[in-house]
């Protein structure tokens, strides 16, 4: 009995592997495929997610001479990642010369305290 049962089993599963592959060539949607090939989209649905759970739980197969390799999905898997700033194409800054209209001249370096420079500013405009 249990024979018979595999046997009806294996009968299914083929039918609904060919079916499932139709239904993706055909480009029409589930219930759009369904309903031309008369099947409940039920079982259409039960079947594809059967199948792909039985693709995940099959042991993998030795590989004998002249076959391809068996198309497995990997388990996906977490490596350690150092994100490196892209160096830039232009130099870095240097110090930036201000000129003021009395002949003084700032020369103010990257990384400048922005208080200072506008009290430093201040002064000497005032003069």
């Amino acid at each position: 009995m249990a024979r018979r049962h595999r046997e009806h089993d294996r009968i299914k599963e083929r039918f609904w592997r060919r079916t499932i592959r139709q239904q993706q060539a055909s480009r029409l949607t589930v219930r759009a495929f369904c309903e031309a090939e008369n099947l409940t989209e039920a079982a259409f649905y039960w079947w594809r997610r059967e199948l792909a759970q039985r693709e995940r739980e099959k042991p993998p197969r030795k590989r004998g001479l002249g076959k391809p390799a068996p198309t497995q999905k990997r388990a996906c898997s977490f490596v350690p990642v150092q994100v490196i700033p892209e160096p830039s194409a232009f130099p870095a800054p240097g110090p930036i010369e201000v000129i003021i209209p009395t002949g003084h001249i700032v020369r103010v370096p990257p990384g400048f305290d922005r208080p200072t420079l506008d009290g430093v500013l201040g002064i000497l405009e005032s003069r």
